[in-house]
């Protein structure tokens, strides 16, 4: 079959994964946040709530091809700041945890921290 302009199983893959993600978040967290809940593309791509109110949100890029490295420079960074300073209060103490979930690595001696997670669990290399 010959690729279309309009071919769309890298952003079917992209839902895929935030889905799966999510149900993934929810597991974990049942017994820390056994009354929260977890919606998907309402408040960021994966949100924990609490009460209503979004507590964590979760921004999730998705990437096929090969290995990359996340860096300072990377438009998935900077997209997911202007994200968040579109839609949320920037240094309001009690607003909810900024975290980028990628499946790229952090590229050694740049800001994005390396990810330390045990190997069963998905990478969640830069958080603020």
């Amino acid at each position: 079959m010959a690729s279309s302009a309009h071919e769309a199983s890298a952003s079917a893959l992209g839902y895929l994964f935030q889905a799966q993600l999510a149900l993934l978040e929810l597991l974990r967290g049942q017994e820390e946040r056994p009354d929260g809940a977890i919606s998907l593309e309402l408040h960021d791509d994966v949100a924990w709530e609490e009460g209503g109110r979004p507590v964590d949100l979760l921004q999730i890029k998705h990437h096929i091809r090969g290995v990359r490295t996340l860096s300072d420079k990377d438009d998935d960074v900077w997209r997911t700041i202007q994200s968040w300073m579109d839609t949320h209060q920037p240094g309001d103490k009690d607003g909810p945890t900024l975290t980028l979930v990628t499946t790229q690595q952090a590229r050694p001696g740049t800001a994005m921290p390396p990810s330390k997670h045990p190997p069963h669990n998905p990478p969640r290399p830069w958080s603020c």
